[in-house]
């Protein structure tokens, strides 16, 4: 009967729509996938905010009118940005310990921040070690999350982006050479010395750092583009290479040549390289002889080179270095503390006088904020751990682009001449002279302890460490 039919059906019907039905699960799946999309399109927005406005922000009023409104301003767009690339995390089903682990980027920055983070157990200096943590925290889970949560294609559009802040920083530092534009007002002839070329960075080092990693992304879309676009990346070479001119950083201007003679060795065939690497040393002597500053520096440090007077050619960087030395011989296990070497300057620079070690007499510092080397700043604030901590992660991005990176082709030239470049050679040219112009710079500079350079830095090693994956999506 139609009555017992219905019964028959009920139990049925009851387990049927106890189950999610398929529509709906296509339905859930098309939701999260739009929630994964549009949180990447807003992540990737806040890190173009990071790169257009940073550049530009400052605070006059404020003691450290720069360095410091740049990070602050940096680090909330930063955690903006991961924020939004967590919505990444509907299309992943489950996320696992084992999967974190083997992420490259946790492996090459979990142990620094490890360490870090034990030596405010010992530290004499707590709330400086606790602010330096909190930074190189954010850092990490920015290298971590801009690796495995953008795209492929998003994370070339924001590479190539970090010309955008460089250009705009070349133009103002150029016109402030000129005696055009001048933001600011100095005491003294500061502005017609290096010093007063600062753009919109705060310093005219900071500038310098600013600019290095911009030239060689420029060099690589020089390679693989075409027409108007190829012209474009041109005109911001020639700013960005006319501003670190004018500049006199010499020690970004040497990482610039290494990495760029780097680059061109691993693209062109033999021949072609060596021509390249003539022309790089051409338009390098060129730009010291029509730069007058750029020209008597250069003239300076080689009279006091050969005088033998090392410190005054690094222009007292052996001050800072052997105070992190000290430093680490006082704290040998985890150092003085996560970002305590500003605080023990003072006391490492009276013990070391009072040995009767010389410090540079023409420096009119009397402390150093930084010690002008990376790994030996890493040694004093973090001692044995942290340098080990540092060489593991070195190691596994150097390994991570071997792996990922092909060797350079031994290409020959026929008689149409050589075959241009493929992509993934132009990458892996700019992956390794990308790496070795950081390594340079941080054995002279400080990197990645500033905002305006450190985050963009970030953003390259994320391009790095994320394209190994090969994946266009986090899951």
């Amino acid at each position: 009967t139609p009555l017992a039919r219905n019964r028959k059906k009920k139990p049925g019907s009851e387990r049927e729509r106890s189950r999610p039905s398929t529509s709906l699960r296509s339905a859930s799946g098309k939701l999260s996938a739009r929630v994964s999309r549009g949180g990447e399109v807003l992540a990737e927005a806040a890190v173009w905010a990071l790169l257009l406005l940073v550049w530009w922000y400052h605070d006059r009023g404020a003691k450290d009118a720069f360095r410091l409104p740049k990070l602050v301003l940096s680090q909330g767009l930063v955690l903006v940005s991961l924020f939004f690339l967590s919505f990444r995390l509907q299309v992943v089903p489950q996320v696992r310990a084992g999967i974190l682990r083997r992420l490259p980027a946790v492996r090459a920055a979990l142990p620094l921040v490890a360490v870090a983070g034990l030596s405010l157990l010992t530290t004499a200096y707590p709330y400086q070690g606790r602010e330096a943590w909190i930074s190189l925290l954010i850092g990490a889970a920015a290298l971590v999350g801009w690796s495995i949560g953008f795209s492929e294609a998003a994370r070339n559009r924001l590479l190539g982006g970090i010309l955008l802040p460089a250009g705009a920083l070349s133009v103002v530092g150029i016109l402030q050479y000129h005696d055009v534009y001048r933001p600011f007002d100095f005491s003294g002839q500061v502005e017609a010395q290096r010093l007063g070329v600062t753009s919109f960075a705060g310093s005219a080092g900071d500038l310098a750092v600013m600019l290095v990693l911009p030239c060689l992304i420029a060099q690589h879309r020089l390679l693989t583009r075409r027409g108007l676009e190829r012209l474009l990346w041109g005109v911001g070479l020639a700013l960005c290479l006319y501003c670190l001119a004018v500049t006199q950083t010499l020690t970004c201007i040497l990482a610039l040549v290494a990495g760029s003679l780097l680059f061109w060795l691993w693209v062109l065939p033999w021949r072609r390289a060596v021509a390249v690497m003539a022309l790089v040393a051409v338009v390098t002597g060129v730009l010291v002889v029509t730069v007058a500053p750029l020209r008597e520096r250069v003239t300076i440090k080689a009279r006091q080179l050969s005088r033998g007077s090392l410190n005054s050619v690094l222009t007292g960087r052996l001050d800072g270095w052997q105070a992190a030395l000290w430093m680490f011989r006082q704290h040998p296990l985890l150092g003085v503390g996560q970002g305590a070497y500003r605080t023990e300057f003072a006391d490492a620079k009276l013990a070391l006088l009072e040995e009767g070690r010389e410090f540079l007499g023409s420096q009119t510092q009397v402390m150093f904020v930084n010690a002008h080397n990376e790994p030996l700043e890493v040694l004093a604030e973090t001692g044995v751990l942290g340098a080990a901590a540092l060489l593991w992660g070195l190691w596994v991005l150097l390994r991570v682009t071997r792996r990922r990176m092909p060797r350079r082709s031994a290409r020959k030239e026929g008689a149409d001449g050589p075959d241009p470049p493929s992509g993934g050679s132009a990458d892996s040219a700019l992956a390794w002279s990308g790496l070795a112009a950081l390594l340079l710079l941080s054995l002279g500079q400080f990197p990645f302890r500033l905002a305006l350079t450190g985050y963009p830095a970030v953003l390259f090693l994320a391009w790095l460490l994320g394209g190994m994956e090969g994946e266009e999506d986090p899951s």
